[in-house]
C-alpha cells in the first residue's frame, strides 16, 4: 500500500465515521453534518463576499460543467494522456477550491499531480473517488442552494 493511497483511505474512513448517526441524532442533523464535512459554506461565501445570490449562480454554473470535465478526465486517463489529465484536473481544481470542498479538492489535486508527474498508475482509482466526492458535493450544494433560495 502506497502512503498516498493509505492517506486517502484513512481520510475517507474518518469522514464516514464522523457522520455515523448517534441514537439521538435526527436525519436532518445527520444531513447537515454530512454537508458540513463536504462543503465549507464560509469559504464559499467568502469567495463571493457574502453574496448568496451570486453563490447560487456560481454553484449552478460550476455543477453544470462537471459532467463534461469528468468526461475529459476519463478520456485522458483511459488514453494514458498525462498532460490532458493535468489540464482537466487543474481546471476542475480551480472551481472546487472556490467552493470550499476540501475532500473533493484534495482528490482532484492528486489527479493534477499525477498528470504533472506523468505517472497515472493511481489515476483510475482517483477518478472513481473523484466521482464519489463530486456526487457528495453536488448533494451538499443542492442543500445549500435550497437555503440560498429560501
Amino acid at each position: 500500500v502506497k502512503s498516498g493511497e493509505l492517506k486517502a483511505i484513512l481520510t475517507r474512513w474518518t469522514m464516514v465515521q464522523s457522520v455515523v448517526p448517534q441514537a439521538s441524532e435526527s436525519v436532518e442533523a445527520l444531513s447537515a453534518s454530512t454537508a458540513s464535512t463536504v462543503l465549507d459554506e464560509a469559504v464559499a461565501l467568502d469567495f463571493v463576499e457574502g453574496d448568496r445570490a451570486l453563490l447560487g449562480e456560481l454553484v449552478t454554473m460550476c455543477a453544470a460543467q462537471w459532467p463534461t470535465m469528468l468526461a475529459h478526465l476519463q478520456m485522458a486517463v483511459v488514453s494514458n494522456d498525462a498532460q490532458a489529465v493535468y489540464v482537466a484536473a487543474h481546471t476542475l481544481k480551480g472551481q472546487i477550491g472556490h467552493l470550499g470542498a476540501k475532500a473533493t479538492f484534495e482528490v482532484v489535486r492528486g489527479l493534477e499531480m499525477m498528470g504533472r508527474q506523468g505517472n497515472l498508475v493511481g489515476a483510475p482509482a482517483a477518478l472513481d473517488e473523484l466521482k464519489n466526492e463530486l456526487a457528495r458535493l453536488r448533494t451538499a450544494l443542492s442543500r445549500l442552494n435550497l437555503e440560498i433560495g429560501a
